[in-house]
C-alpha cells in the first residue's frame, strides 16, 4: 500500500512536469514584440495568428539566416503599429491564445535563427 501511494505521488509529479509550459517560451508582451524577437517558434506563431485574423503575411524561410527575414518582419511590424489600439489589442489576445496552444508543440530543440 505504501509503495503504491509513493508510485502515485511520483506519477503525479511527472505528469505535472510534462504538462506545464516553460515560462521562457511564453512572451509577456503581444504580437509586435514576438515579431521582433529572434525566436523562430514565436515568430511562426505570430505569423500564424496574423493569417488566422485575415492579414497577408510575408513568406519567411526559417532555415535561412535571420538577416534575410528581418526586412519583411520589420515592414510587417510598421504596418501593425499603424493599427488602432482596439484592433491591436484583439491581435495580442489572439496571439496569446495561439501561443498557449502551440508553444509546447514548437518547443522541441533549437529555437534560434541560423546566424
Amino acid at each position: 500500500m505504501r509503495r503504491l501511494r509513493f508510485a502515485g505521488i511520483w506519477l503525479s509529479v511527472i505528469a505535472l512536469g510534462c504538462s506545464t509550459v516553460r515560462q521562457d517560451a511564453v512572451p509577456a508582451d503581444g504580437i509586435i514584440p514576438a515579431l521582433q524577437s529572434r525566436s523562430r517558434n514565436t515568430t511562426r506563431i505570430a505569423l500564424w495568428t496574423l493569417e488566422q485574423n485575415g492579414f497577408i503575411v510575408p513568406v519567411v524561410f526559417y532555415e535561412k539566416p535571420y538577416a534575410e527575414a528581418k526586412p519583411a518582419l520589420n515592414q510587417l511590424v510598421e504596418n501593425l503599429q499603424q493599427l488602432p489600439a482596439p484592433k491591436l489589442a484583439k491581435l495580442d489576445g489572439s496571439f496569446k491564445y495561439y501561443q498557449g496552444i502551440y508553444s509546447s508543440v514548437f518547443h522541441k530543440g533549437g529555437n534560434g535563427w541560423k546566424p
